[in-house]
């Protein structure tokens, strides 16, 4: 059943993520580049919103509905200010469970595990240099804030939408997936923290796994006893620590190096 252009309207009206998740099942993409990346990455794409004069990018399905507003009905819909000139809904991903993760066995030579990240941006910010270094399954905590809203997309570069995300629904059920994948393949888990051991004095094997906790607090002690080893980051005097998006992509890129 095709829609009416209200219906199709209606996700980019001044929706907060978790009404279009829960209401609708679809996420916001804000830009070409993140149109082009659903794209690339197969995403079932619902209808796009564009400036008026607007040019889209190529490789658009031809049954795809396309909206044009001007750019002042544009940003007066979506109620934040817009400069990208092209918005697009489309359905999230299925949610994958760490159950899954389990199950499947470590197809992944390093694993990040990010039990409570709340500010979107860093989420984002996380999830860009997952992509970038090469991992290949990330493991969500039940107090992370939702991957597919609109600014961890932005921040992320589409890359939510590229990496196999995990969900586990408690926090006990995120630390038994750990234990139960260092059981069965062998997986070392490393902590992020401030006073922890520098990295070049430590042999990490794959496959492992990088904790990196909350932006206020960092990991907490019940994660760190979790671990193998907690890694930091060696610093000049002055500066205590490191925003948790920035320390995570160093110790990313140096795992996956080493």
């Amino acid at each position: 059943m095709s829609l009416s252009r209200e219906e199709l309207l209606r996700p980019y009206g001044n929706l907060k993520d978790k009404e279009l998740a829960r209401e609708m099942g679809l996420m916001l993409l804000e830009g070409p580049l993140l149109l082009q990346r659903a794209l690339a990455e197969k995403a079932e794409l619902v209808s796009v919103l564009h400036e008026s004069g607007r040019e889209l990018p190529a490789g658009l399905p031809a049954s795809l509905p396309r909206l044009e507003l001007s750019r002042e009905g544009l940003q007066e819909l979506c109620g934040f200010p817009f400069h990208r000139g092209v918005l697009s809904v489309a359905r999230r991903p299925r949610k994958r469970s760490a159950e899954e993760l389990v199950l499947e066995g470590m197809g992944s030579p390093l694993v990040l595990v990010l039990p409570e990240i709340q500010l979107q941006e860093n989420l984002g910010a996380l999830l860009r240099a997952a992509a970038a270094f090469a991992v290949t399954a990330v493991l969500l905590g039940e107090r992370c804030c939702d991957p597919y809203g609109r600014r961890v997309l932005r921040a992320s570069m589409g890359s939510a939408l590229q990496l196999p995300l995990y969900h586990a629904d408690s926090t006990a059920s995120l630390a038994d997936t750990l234990q139960r994948l260092r059981e069965a393949d062998g997986l070392r888990i490393f902590g992020s923290s401030a006073h922890g051991k520098p990295l070049d004095r430590v042999r990490p094997k794959p496959p492992c796994a990088l904790l990196i906790g909350p932006e206020d607090r960092g990991l907490d002690p019940e994660w760190q006893q979790l671990c193998d080893e907690v890694l930091g980051i060696s610093m000049a005097p002055g500066p205590d620590s490191l925003n948790a998006a920035m320390a995570g992509g160093i110790l990313l890129y140096e795992l996956r190096r080493t």
